[in-house]
């Protein structure tokens, strides 16, 4: 893995973390989904 591609990764962790702060049940199974995958 790049260090960019791990960068892109943390911000799109953040990202995830502050929507699932904001809805938390909308993104529940976007969560498991993620996991899965």
């Amino acid at each position: 893995m790049t260090k960019k591609a791990i960068s892109q990764l943390k911000l799109l962790d953040s990202v995830m973390k502050e929507s699932q702060r904001m809805r938390p049940p909308l993104l529940e199974g976007q969560q498991q989904w993620a996991a899965a995958s």
